[in-house]
């Protein structure tokens, strides 16, 4: 198998050769190749070239193609683009309801920097999308309406049940599906929805069940009639995924992805041949630790997880950008030496 069919056939719930891979290297592929942040995602052959290069080198099985808030930006906003860090949103430009209708909804065509995306995109399925699983991402609705409107105020007008919230959510909804539907046109076969804004600490279940999930399901549903995967990112960093365990299962995504707050087995045997679930190697350890350890938790986490198919490993954020490339071949070699395919899920107690 190769690494498209490989994510393909554990999304599907299935068993392939062995565990997939997806890297969660991001931005760091830049510091493989020898190129900053800011120049990786300045232009799409250069984002794309580097990708394909650290693709070859470390071997994990899928392109992960993330340009982070260049939706916002295309809507409006303006980012600080650090020579290496990752690109932030400046401030705020939604403070009242007017202010929302007169948000343009973008053409990723032409619009800002989302044509880069899709060229990217392109070059990629060109080059090697017979053989990788092509992963686009973008943020999930809640945390782009943060990106719009303020955090802080976002949590407000999230109690007050506003009309700020209710238009920007059908404004997002629609910036997002055709964001989205032109992804897959340009060769996405998965598309990544983190949502690190409305993780448990932040939101309560209710709301998170009566604001979060109604319109990540229906986005889901677009992209999905689209011809792509779906992945949920709900991060869930300081105290897990646990308080919204039963929402995430009763969500239309084909796989969710856990935070390393949150304990591979308890998932993995709730959602066994329901969805496919991805984790969760902790990614600040792994800038951190020493091969040893990286190996020895790589290796408890394939053992906790890959009984019965439908699982992929992934570090439960995307990691750190100081990491040392040698804890990357670790934890992927290791992956490949301990990542075979059991047909039961393995209880442990």
């Amino acid at each position: 198998m190769n690494g498209r069919e490989r994510i393909e056939t554990a999304l599907e719930l299935g068993v392939p050769d062995y565990v997939p891979i997806m890297s969660g290297m991001d931005a760091l592929v830049a510091k493989a190749a020898g190129k900053t942040v800011r120049e990786y995602y300045s232009n799409a052959e250069t984002y794309a070239k580097v990708n394909i290069s650290a693709w070859k080198r470390f071997g994990f099985d899928e392109v992960f193609v993330w340009w982070p808030h260049v939706l916002p930006e295309a809507m409006g906003t303006k980012l600080t683009c650090p020579e290496n860090d990752y690109p932030a949103v400046s401030s705020p430009i939604i403070k009242t309801v007017e202010d929302v209708d007169n948000l343009k909804i973008p053409d990723p065509q032409s619009d800002g920097r989302l044509p880069l995306v899709l060229e990217a995109m392109k070059i990629l399925d060109k080059k090697v999308g017979d053989q990788a699983c092509i992963c686009g991402s973008t943020y999930g609705l809640y945390t782009d309406m943060g990106n719009l409107v303020g955090f802080e105020r976002l949590l407000i007008e999230t109690l007050k049940k506003s009309d700020v919230l209710t238009k920007l959510t059908k404004v997002l909804l629609e910036a997002k599906t055709r964001l989205g539907e032109a992804m897959v046109e340009a060769g996405c076969n998965l598309i990544w929805m983190s949502e690190p804004m409305a993780s448990p600490p932040i939101l309560s279940v209710p709301v998170y069940d009566e604001v979060v999930l109604p319109p990540w399901n229906e986005l889901t549903r677009v992209f999905k009639n689209s011809g792509a995967y779906t992945c949920w990112h709900p991060c869930g960093r300081t105290k897990g995924e646990y308080p919204i365990l039963e929402q995430l299962l009763r969500s239309e995504a084909d796989m969710i992805s856990f935070s390393e707050t949150t304990d591979i087995r308890t998932v993995k045997e709730m959602f066994a041949h329901k969805k496919c679930v991805a984790g969760n190697i902790n990614p600040v350890m792994m800038a951190q630790a020493d091969a040893d350890r990286i190996e020895g938790e790589t290796k408890k986490i394939v053992d906790y997880a890959v009984g019965g198919g439908g699982f992929i490993f992934t570090p439960g954020c995307s990691i750190p950008l100081d990491t040392p490339l040698r804890n990357v071949e670790v934890m992927i070699n290791s992956v490949r030496k301990h990542g075979k395919y059991r047909r039961e899920v393995k209880r442990v107690t």
